[in-house]
């Protein structure tokens, strides 16, 4: 069954992949990008820019409260990132400003 941890914050995975121990084992969350049924916008009328590109998918990880990383809210599944060690916990705090919430902690 499926664990929830205690506190886990989602991050685009670009931000994670920065780090220089990083070492993926699962790919990323991609959010869905615009709906392909859907006609493009139009520009504002008078605007005479090219028609811009869609947006690509985002991909997303979750850094969980025992600074594990993974592709779902759950800290035992979909495991991308689990080399835990202090570079690890400072990239954490001091890059990401990733920080646990003491009432999650109880």
């Amino acid at each position: 069954m499926a664990t929830m941890s205690n506190y886990c914050k989602a991050y685009p995975a670009e931000r994670l992949r920065a780090f220089h121990g990083w070492r993926e084992q699962t790919p990323p969350l991609v959010t869905p990008g615009p709906d392909p049924s859907e006609p493009p916008s139009e520009p504002p009328s008078g605007d005479t820019a090219a028609t811009e590109a869609p947006e690509p998918p985002e991909e997303y990880y979750y850094l969980h409260d025992n600074y594990t990383v993974t592709a779902s809210v759950f800290v035992d599944e979909q495991i991308a990132f689990d080399a835990v060690d202090d570079d690890w916990k400072q990239f954490c705090a001091r890059t990401l400003e990733f920080e646990v919430p003491a009432d999650a902690l109880e």
